[in-house]
């Protein structure tokens, strides 16, 4: 693995143009976590299956007396119930997607990583300093820090932390939803920094907490 794969990138994960459901609302990977858009889904499903149900057979429907009536299939709810159950299939759909938009994230980022070792916080250290910056944070390793090794146990506990929802790093106090993790291209640092000036105080915060400082450096 060489250091090109991070210059300046960042893992913010992104769909690229997110179906609308039947609400107007669109299904966004990160608002769950894969397990859940699972379920989702499941449930959504068995509403639309429910809505698209035939009615029995509607005797009414047979004057004169025409057997073959009998057997004409008869959807009370007509046509907009259809297309409502319809909409509802493809909003199942998405959650779908969704989740194995997630699940093929944390694979691809974590590639390298056993699943065993996936959970696991990785250390924000050694740093020689831990800065403010605009929207984050940034963190000056060592000249002997292995800055890539760092950086790719990073991505993949956020891709995997994203996976879950968020739901299961709560000894990772740094993976928060919405932070993106840019590696500038002096190949030393690495910046925490997010979109929502509310995420960037608790970078702040919590990079200032859990970064490693050497003796050497300020904090």
């Amino acid at each position: 693995m060489t250091f090109t794969r991070f210059a300046r990138t960042t893992v913010l994960l992104t769909v690229g143009a997110a179906a609308c459901t039947s609400s107007g609302k669109s299904v966004r990977p990160d608002e769950m976590s894969a397990e859940a858009h699972r379920q989702e889904a499941a449930r959504v499903e068995r509403q639309a299956a429910s809505e698209s149900k035939v009615a029995p057979p509607n005797l009414a429907l047979s004057p004169n007396g025409n057997p073959e009536g009998y057997y004409a299939p008869v959807n009370p709810s007509g046509p907009d119930a259809d297309a409502h159950a319809a909409r509802l299939s493809r909003h199942a759909q998405q959650h779908l997607a969704a989740a194995a938009e997630l699940e093929a994230f944390e694979e691809s980022e974590c590639k390298d990583i056993p699943p065993a070792s996936r959970a696991a916080c990785p250390l924000l250290g050694p740093a020689v300093a831990v800065e403010n910056v605009a929207q984050g944070a940034r963190v000056r390793f060592s000249d002997k820090a292995k800055v890539p090794s760092i950086v790719a146990g990073m991505r993949c506990h956020l891709a995997y932390a994203r996976a879950r929802g968020f739901d299961r790093v709560a000894g990772c106090a740094l993976y928060l939803r919405g932070l993106e993790i840019v590696v500038p291209a002096d190949g030393r640092t690495v910046e925490l920094v997010s979109h929502d000036p509310r995420v960037v105080a608790e970078i702040q915060a919590r990079t200032h907490e859990e970064a490693v400082v050497t003796s050497s450096g300020v904090r």
